[in-house]
């Protein structure tokens, strides 16, 4: 069915599989099918496990398979890798989960323009003796986001707006922040959990409609 298409409409068609188990039954129905896959990748997801040790072999595994699968992935999922804009190697996909990856006074800069539309950072150390602190974010990077979730102690929200495309904002943090930009620059917006104030929370219910608002206070 598939021996007569060129190899970049099976590639365009990989796009429409959304899970690893699929996407393996896929590479395996034929020959010339999986040849494909090897070449420019086929799994949609990757983590670099959340029991490993992370040592010099595991993160270089890590990477390989990042590089590998740059063209078909869609979600990537790190534990405990400090560092992130060292260990991701390639343009970040669709979906970023970081658990547990900030350190106080990081900033985190991927080193280009991302395709990610969601984004979740966890950082669980909130609740510790000494929680990661003072982190920041380039913004500007992450043009596409749609959705946001935040755990964490403290993270810089001040150029949040420029990520106008948000519809979802879920933020819970130990410091609460007082932002001076307006809920209303998030034209696309559907729901915001946060604890931060917006520079019109006094006039929130007045002036947004259809927008689920609650306080994660």
């Amino acid at each position: 069915m598939f021996h007569n298409l060129p190899s970049d409409i099976i590639i365009y068609f990989w796009n429409f599989i959304s899970n690893n188990k699929d996407t393996i039954s896929f590479l395996i129905s034929s020959k010339y099918i999986y040849e494909i896959g090897k070449r420019y990748g086929y799994l949609k997801y990757l983590t670099n496990g959340k029991y490993l040790n992370n040592g010099n072999d595991e993160i270089m595994k890590f990477i390989k398979n990042c590089l590998q699968h740059k063209i078909s992935l869609f979600y990537l999922k790190i534990y405990n890798l400090k560092d992130p804009n060292i260990w991701i190697p390639i343009k970040w996909p669709k979906k970023i989960s970081l658990i547990n990856c900030l350190s106080s006074n990081y900033i985190l800069n991927p080193y280009e323009e991302t395709d990610t539309e969601e984004l979740y950072i966890y950082n669980f150390d909130r609740h510790m003796y000494k929680p990661t602190k003072n982190v920041k974010i380039n913004w500007s990077k992450f043009p596409k986001l749609k959705k946001l979730h935040i755990d964490s102690h403290s993270i810089d929200l001040s150029t949040l707006n420029v990520c106008s495309k948000l519809e979802q904002i879920i933020i819970d943090m130990n410091i609460q922040q007082q932002l001076n930009f307006s809920i209303k620059d998030f034209s696309n917006i559907k729901s915001l959990i946060s604890n931060c104030c917006f520079f019109d929370d006094h006039n929130t219910n007045t002036t947004l409609q259809n927008i689920s608002i609650y306080s994660a206070n």
